[in-house]
């Protein structure tokens, strides 16, 4: 449903006047379960201020697998998750069962892995269901024909904007690290980052994605003296989410077939912005 509000008010009684034979409470979960949109945007608090001919769209009732993960977008050849964090993507020495593509698996049966998302990162993630389609997913992300966003709190006070460019490798431990150019199997990293606001010790940061290694953002963020919040091992000190404050929000593909661009989003967690008494992103 697609349609303009009539005048200036709140979102919630804007979408009440818009569906007169639908509940409050059917109206209030809409918005809580953010299919309700404005001129674009996610919008999850029902006393959001909206102008008159502002274009609201509901979109259609969100649909789960397991643990109550949320499915973005599915078709007969990929599936996009918003993944909720401590779930790990695939399997591991130490843990098989409790994992996202055991899910999709249970779900689906023969389900391609087309990238990961590290087990306390939350976010866009995408799966492949058909073999060519998935070879064509990893392509694209192999050859970064794709956009990567994601927002992260780290510590201390990052101002400005800019680009860090590194050479990363993973030791024996698996563990990530920053060495010079020219290491033997060391891979170029290069990301763009964009600080949103500080407070508390804390910044809301904006990254980007040029290149798709191993723990990047971790490992650069912390290099560069502002480590990840929440992120032990790669030297944070403060944990103030209890989680790794790592969040894939965006999400740019081209369809393996018609390769027309689809953008998928999951809005920034709400406790990541009251870190730092962010209001918006």
């Amino acid at each position: 449903m697609k349609s303009k509000s009539p005048q200036n008010g709140p979102l919630f009684d804007i979408l009440v006047e818009l569906n007169p034979d639908s509940s409050k409470t059917s109206i209030r979960s809409w918005i809580k379960e953010g299919r309700v949109k404005v001129d674009g945007m996610v919008i999850k608090s029902p006393a959001t201020a909206v102008k008159t001919g502002s274009q609201i769209e509901l979109g259609s009732k969100p649909k789960f697998l397991e643990e109550g993960v949320k499915i973005l977008f599915q078709d007969r050849y990929f599936i996009v998750i918003d993944k909720p964090e401590g779930l790990l993507s695939v399997k591991t020495r130490f843990e098989k069962e409790d994992t996202l593509h055991k899910y999709l698996k249970n779900r689906f049966g023969r389900v391609f892995v087309i990238h990961r998302l590290d087990q306390g990162t939350s976010g866009v993630m995408v799966f492949g269901i058909e073999e060519e389609a998935s070879i064509r997913l990893k392509k694209s992300f192999r050859d970064h024909k794709l956009v990567r966003r994601y927002h992260a709190i780290v510590e201390g006070k990052l101002t400005g904007s800019g680009t860090w460019t590194h050479h990363l490798f993973e030791d024996e431990k698996y563990k990530v690290h920053v060495v010079p150019e020219g290491t033997d199997k060391a891979q170029k990293a290069i990301t763009h980052y964009k600080a949103l606001s500080s407070a508390k010790g804390y910044t809301l940061v904006e990254f980007t994605l040029e290149t798709g290694r191993k723990n990047q953002i971790r490992v650069q963020s912390s290099y560069m003296g502002h480590p990840v919040a929440g992120d032990e091992k790669y030297g944070a000190r403060g944990d103030p989410l209890r989680r790794l404050a790592l969040h894939a929000s965006i999400l740019e593909i081209p369809h393996p077939y018609t390769h027309k661009t689809l953008k998928f989003s999951s809005p920034v967690p709400l406790h990541f912005k009251k870190v730092i008494g962010a209001k918006t992103v």
